[in-house]
């Protein structure tokens, strides 16, 4: 009771995050279940760490990016080859991202915000800052409009800089 209680809590009633957290509490030898306190962050933690690694850095330009973006500019923000279409699968396979078609300008994003979240708060400083200049290059390289996006991650990518530059056009 007491673990299902802490799960229902947890996911926030979220069918992909209790199915998560249900697989992250495993059960014992005897029967039992054999974690009773685990957060969403570890049994998402576990299941990103087996992912493949292309898979992981599509996964973490996804969630630094923060919005829906065309599936081109995220392969190419993560270093993926743009024809390597499995890895995307994988990631809407393992309900981590979704997507609105197969197209290179079709949008994609983290599956939810707690996935998000959970991949952002758990990523070194320096690869976040590298996530944000590899995205901050594929707007830039695409003529990308969205002054507020380019401003977020030109300073996530510690480029005041460029980051003022592009303030200074979305006040124009």
């Amino acid at each position: 009771q007491e673990l299902a209680t802490h799960i229902a809590s947890e996911s926030q009633g979220v069918p992909l995050f209790i199915h998560e957290l249900v697989r992250h509490a495993g059960v014992s030898g005897e029967g039992e279940l054999a974690h009773v306190h685990i957060s969403l962050g570890q049994a998402l933690g576990r299941r990103i760490a087996r992912l493949p690694t292309p898979a992981v850095s599509l996964l973490e330009v996804l969630a630094v990016a923060g919005r829906p973006i065309a599936q081109e500019t995220a392969y190419r923000a993560a270093s993926v080859p743009t024809e390597d279409l499995a890895t995307l699968h994988a990631l809407r396979a393992a309900g981590l991202a979704k997507s609105r078609g197969g197209g290179p300008f079709d949008l994609v994003e983290t599956y939810h915000d707690r996935i998000r979240e959970v991949v952002v708060a758990g990523l070194p400083r320096a690869r976040l800052v590298h996530v944000h200049a590899g995205l901050l290059a594929q707007l830039e390289a695409n003529d990308d409009r969205d002054f507020e996006s380019l401003v977020a991650h030109g300073l996530g990518a510690e480029r005041p800089d460029r980051a003022l530059t592009y303030a200074e056009r979305a006040a124009d």
